[in-house]
């Protein structure tokens, strides 16, 4: 499931002009060569090299909790079968930033605090039926003692999915916000919708009726919901990507069929935030593109654990920006109409810098 040592050869595309530019990565000794350019930046068009899959990230990660992050963005469960990510994203891997981008977000005035014994007062199915490869997600009401919805030591809810073999999987649930945009000027805006509840999301990868339950744990007391079942129908989906069983030098979808990633680096947009990227993908998309990459770090408008601006930021380490959540479901949705897969840059060594250009150590 570790792609260090592979070579690969991608086809990129200049998202202003879909002008093709080819880049050539080869991580066996670090070397990058990228002769494409957009807007003066420097793409990496080489980034699916030298990252690890999930699959491994997983297995090597001891405390399955802390990966609640990685949870929400994959729905990944934590037991039984294999990694099973959300379509749109196959792989996670360190980025190389060379500007930073901002964008404002509205405060989070919402209450992230319950009392009481630990209670499933509802929950919502958005279907019936799902195609395999589809989405599965359920929207939770509940209640808990605990302040930190953001923290598993404080409160979890997880999934439990048992497949039509009998095999379960485990898929902890999220603190869900709901946020619409809308554009002042050539910028874009956010605002709340009120909608608040906990949601978990899951993909089913065979085809049968799925079994589930959801739990919830407080550190005090624990509630368990009814079972409930849903079915997933047969679909002409490939499947996920993952490194190819009979040769780890290539990418195979989980039907066999051969995937070979075209694309580049669209890690941050401009003041039109998610709007920019409706413009992104779709000449992506028009020029046959298949794959990109985004940053999900601490500088741009998909930054979940971020610096907290002031007393009254929501937000901040151990909290996540909910209005930046919203922004990275829709743009990966969006992504995911156009068939585009993508993949995620969580961290830079930007991080580690004290001095310019972007020195975020002291944050």
């Amino acid at each position: 499931d570790d792609l260090t040592g592979c070579d690969f050869d991608l086809q990129a595309f200049e998202l202003g002009t879909g002008t093709r530019a080819a880049a050539k990565s080869n991580p066996r000794d670090g070397e990058q060569e990228a002769d494409s350019h957009r807007r003066g930046r420097m793409c990496h068009h080489g980034a699916v090299s030298g990252a690890s899959g999930l699959p491994h990230a997983l297995r090597a990660d001891k405390n399955l909790r802390r990966l609640r992050l990685r949870h929400w963005l994959a729905g990944y469960p934590t037991s039984g079968l294999g990694a099973r990510p959300r379509v749109a994203a196959f792989l996670l891997a360190l980025g190389l930033p060379f500007m930073v981008f901002s964008a404002g977000c509205a405060d989070q005035d919402v209450s992230m605090t319950s009392h009481g014994p630990a209670k499933l007062i509802a929950v919502h199915p958005n279907a019936e039926t799902v195609p395999t490869y589809g989405k599965f997600e359920l929207s939770v009401n509940l209640q808990g003692e605990f302040t930190n919805p953001f923290d598993p030591e404080d409160v979890s809810l997880d999934g439990h999915f048992i497949t039509p073999e009998g095999k379960e999987q485990i898929v902890p649930g999220f603190f869900y916000w709901g946020w619409e945009r809308t554009k002042v000027g050539a910028a874009e805006k956010v605002t709340p919708t009120g909608e608040v509840c906990w949601r978990v999301r899951y993909c089913p990868a065979v085809e049968g009726e799925h079994r589930y339950y959801l739990t919830v744990n407080d550190g005090k007391t624990e509630a368990r919901s009814a079972e409930s079942t849903f079915r997933a129908t047969k679909s002409q989906h490939p499947g996920l990507v993952r490194v190819a069983k009979d040769n780890p030098l290539y990418l195979e979808c989980d039907s066999g069929a051969p995937y070979y990633a075209i694309g580049e680096n669209v890690c941050w947009p401009g003041g039109g935030g998610t709007f920019d990227y409706d413009n992104y993908w779709k000449k992506l998309a028009d020029n046959g593109a298949n794959y990109a990459r985004i940053w999900v770090g601490p500088f741009d408008c998909f930054s979940l654990e971020r610096i907290k601006r002031d007393d009254g930021d929501r937000a901040g380490l151990g909290r996540y920006d909910l209005a930046n959540s919203w922004r990275l479901d829709y743009v990966l949705d969006e992504a995911e109409k156009l068939g585009i897969r993508v993949m995620f840059c969580i961290d830079s060594f930007n991080s580690l810098r004290i001095k310019d250009p972007y020195p975020a150590w002291q944050n």
